[in-house]
């Protein structure tokens, strides 16, 4: 579900929305990955898709998109998968990670230009592999340890994640599992410790207003559409748990599955209607998400290291991790109709800039529907992207200070740039 929708996220150009654009012609200019100071190395990354294309001579900005989206849509969706894979030997962080998943890539990936939509899929992914109650199988161990190794430089809000990661490898290590297990949790546990001081340097030295946009938004429960799915989830997680409840108390059950459809309901109907707003005011909510399950497989790690015949653990039932599953699955929702959504956006602009010649106001251009797709400052440099060639118009916000003239736009990349090639 997660790769079928993030296939459909790149054929309507998602990776455009929000400073997409913007990052994509930076590229064009540049050659380089985008220069945000603490983020460099999962830009790197993320951008090498799209670089590539450019080093081998690619000057279709359509093709250039698609490149972008891979790095931007498909390798977080890749990093997704592979944790839900390595969760499956256990109910409990099966439940855990497609919960996880649904919160934050569903309400997350139509905003792809944000480092987090990779960032903590692999906090997850590299958690779930260091509370396997197994020895590491070589492949296993290669992708914890790459994924560790690419948070370094990543984001300045992966702190708290990477506290808990040099936690979790220590405990590990502790453990004893034997092999190279050992030697792979102590190597893991460094790598945490030198993400976590590259993110500290960041908020140190080169701080990013978001990080204080992030506090602000959970400090006063935004956005509401994941305040409203995290109660879901907590409500299912309930409704899991209470599996082997019987009688009157049972009762309970059924009430905490009609309080998780109604909050999940509720919380993709808000989703939508707020778009990729809603995807960029989450950011924040989304680390805590994932701070809270990185402490939660902790927690069931170490009481199934210490678990007895009278004290075995959490135990689920497998409705619970149904529940999850269904809960990943309605989520989706959320992404698949911000792609309709998009698709119409990109479709209108390029209308607009190719039948007309000068500036389009933006507020022109959308119905009330569409209009949370619009990004005032980079809505000029999306039609620099969508143009067939340097005649064409372009869309700037009425209120954007002084987005003319045409020569700016023309400018901003070679004219053998172009939609279409």
């Amino acid at each position: 579900m997660v790769s079928l929708v993030s296939l459909l996220l790149v054929a309507v150009n998602s990776s455009l929305v929000g400073d997409g654009s913007y990052y994509l012609l930076r590229a064009i200019q540049t050659q380089q990955i985008f220069q945000l100071p603490g983020r460099q190395g999962i830009n790197a990354v993320r951008e090498a898709p799209l670089l590539a294309g450019l080093a081998t001579g690619i000057s279709n900005t359509h093709m250039l998109t698609v490149l972008e989206g891979v790095g931007f849509v498909l390798l977080p969706a890749l990093a997704w998968t592979l944790a839900l894979m390595a969760a499956r030997v256990s109910k409990v962080q099966f439940t855990l990670v497609a919960v996880a998943c649904g919160l934050c890539f569903a309400t997350m990936i139509i905003f792809s230009v944000s480092e987090l939509t990779l960032v903590l899929p692999l906090v997850v992914l590299a958690s779930v592999l260091l509370t396997r109650p197994s020895q590491l199988s070589g492949w296993h161990a290669a992708q914890v340890l790459l994924a560790v190794a690419l948070l370094i430089f990543s984001h300045e809000s992966v702190a708290p994640c990477a506290v808990l990661l040099v936690v979790l490898a220590l405990v590990r290590a502790r453990a004893r599992l034997g092999g190279a297990d050992i030697g792979i949790s102590i190597v893991v546990a460094a790598l945490s410790a030198i993400a976590l001081a590259a993110s500290l340097w960041t908020l140190a030295y080169r701080p990013n207003s978001n990080s204080a946009y992030f506090l602000s938004n959970i400090e006063h429960l935004r956005p509401t559409s994941m305040v409203q799915l995290i109660v879901g989830a907590t409500c299912l997680i309930g409704w899991a748990l209470a599996q082997g409840i019987e009688g009157n108390a049972g009762r309970v059950r059924w009430l905490l599955l009609v309080l998780a459809v109604l909050f999940t309901s509720f919380g993709i109907g808000t989703a939508i209607r707020g778009g990729p707003r809603t995807a960029y005011a989450s950011r924040g909510i989304c680390v805590l998400v994932i701070v809270v399950v990185q402490v939660l497989l902790l927690f069931d790690w170490v009481r199934l290291t210490r678990s007895t015949t009278n004290n075995p653990g959490i135990r689920l039932s497998p409705g619970g991790t149904r529940g999850a599953a269904g809960f990943l699955v309605a989520v989706m929702v959320v992404p698949v109709v911000g792609a309709f959504n998009w698709s119409i956006v990109v479709g209108q602009f390029r209308s607009m800039i190719t039948q007309q010649i000068g500036a389009t106001p933006a507020e022109e251009l959308t119905g009330t529907r569409d209009a949370v797709y619009l990004w005032p400052w980079t809505n000029t440099t999306m039609s620099a992207v969508l143009r067939s060639n340097v005649t064409n118009g372009v869309v700037a916000n009425r209120d954007t200070i002084n987005p003319f003239p045409m020569t700016a736009t023309e400018g901003q990349i070679p004219p053998a740039y172009r939609w279409g090639g």
